[in-house]
């Protein structure tokens, strides 16, 4: 699925809770979310800390405090949220300097929805705004090995480097 271009207006910081001039955008996923189910929108928001400590709970990964959570959220380049029956079920963000370095984080999908086309529009989405924005020469991102596979079927590749990671 294409992501639908966007100006460098709506590709400005986005406060948790936000939304963009034409933040939606709705896309069926490329399999079914039951049978009543309406549609997943994305929006172009950054998740409230509430809804990203859910998100982030609800795939085993560790958060910190709410108050540390909404600071990190401030920080955002650029954030989506997909939003199926008015709950958030997906999110990614992007971080950076706005020049030469741009980071995908946060790409979480709830595991009820994951494997029905989300986490890709989510990043779909993200290409778009850092390539609008000029975000970045590139996108980074660090994947856990289980997921590897998922991000190299959206074109991203294996780096030779090491991460490496120093305690403050």
């Amino acid at each position: 699925m294409a992501a639908t271009a966007l100006s460098p207006s709506e590709s400005r910081r986005v406060a948790p809770g936000g939304l963009g001039e034409t933040g939606r955008r709705a896309f069926a996923p490329s399999d079914d979310l039951g049978e009543n189910a309406a549609e997943v929108e994305l929006v172009e928001r950054s998740p409230t800390p509430d809804e990203y400590v859910t998100l982030r709970s609800g795939v085993g990964w560790p958060s910190p405090s709410t108050g540390e959570c909404a600071r990190a959220l401030r920080g955002s380049l650029g954030a989506v949220c997909a939003v199926h029956d008015g709950q958030v079920i997906g999110m990614g963000r992007l971080v950076g300097d706005g020049a030469m370095y741009c980071f995908v984080v946060d790409v979480v999908v709830d595991p009820y929805h994951q494997g029905r086309g989300v986490g890709r529009a989510i990043n779909e989405r993200l290409e778009s705004m850092a390539t609008v924005g000029r975000f970045g020469q590139r996108l980074d991102l660090v994947a856990a090995a289980p997921v590897v596979p998922f991000y190299q079927r959206l074109g991203y590749s294996r780096l030779e480097s090491d991460l490496m990671r120093k305690p403050l």
